[in-house]
């Protein structure tokens, strides 16, 4: 007899101490899954943190996926004439500077607008800034695809060639009009068109091409080209 209940005993406690085991491993599995279930969300939460500030800014990058390779773009919503075409130009690749090209000389020349902007409506010195932007991007497009110009279908009677001489003689009036009441706007824009004239080749001939019609007189200041 009491061989027997000392039998019985054991086999109750090794039945108590399976059972305790068993909710011990289900507590671990519970445990093991709550886990990884926050560490996912949490990723899945600062993926999205992630894109919608880049997305929302103004001067940040927009992250979009095409075929498992991730792409960077810039919003350019928001910005001044000014500063979209700075970006435009820093950001010009050989797949964006056709556009870039098309839309800054839509800006200068046929009154395209850039955030509710025209180019008529900006400040002197705003507007040389922008044309000298427009020379590089001019550059970047006549290095990377020359000839591409003369292919431009544009719309009505909207020309694409020979954008550096109508570059350089808006740039010239400008001045022109600036220098009769600035003299330290006058002052700079000179030197800048100093050095945009050995950056991107702005010949005396050039210059005196534009303006022997008589339509404006050039000035003495631009004669000193001819011996630089």
């Amino acid at each position: 007899m009491k061989g027997n209940l000392i039998n019985s005993l054991l086999r109750l406690i090794l039945i108590a101490l399976s059972i305790i085991l068993v909710c011990l491993f289900i507590v671990f599995l519970n445990n093991r899954i709550y886990n990884n279930y926050n560490e996912e969300s949490a990723v899945v939460s600062d993926t999205n943190s992630s894109n919608t500030s880049t997305s929302t800014g103004t001067s940040t990058g927009t992250v979009t996926n095409t075929g498992g390779s991730t792409v960077v773009t810039t919003s350019l919503k928001n910005l001044s004439p000014l500063e979209y075409f700075e970006k435009v130009d820093t950001s010009a690749t050989k797949s964006t500077i056709k556009e870039g090209f098309i839309k800054i000389v839509d800006f200068i020349f046929y009154g395209e607008k850039i955030n509710g902007i025209t180019f008529s409506e900006l400040k002197d010195d705003v507007k040389l800034k922008i044309l000298n932007i427009a020379y590089k991007i001019d550059s970047k497009l006549d290095s990377w695809f020359p000839g591409y110009k003369e292919t431009i279908k544009g719309v009505a009677t909207r020309i694409y060639t020979k954008i550096k001489e109508r570059l350089t003689e808006l740039y010239i009036k400008i001045t022109n009009a600036i220098c009769t009441s600035k003299p330290t706007l006058c002052e700079n824009a000179k030197e800048d068109f100093k050095v945009m004239k050995e950056k991107f080749g702005i010949t005396y001939e050039l210059l005196k091409s534009l303006f022997q019609s008589g339509k404006e007189k050039l000035n003495d200041w631009y004669l000193e080209f001819k011996d630089n």
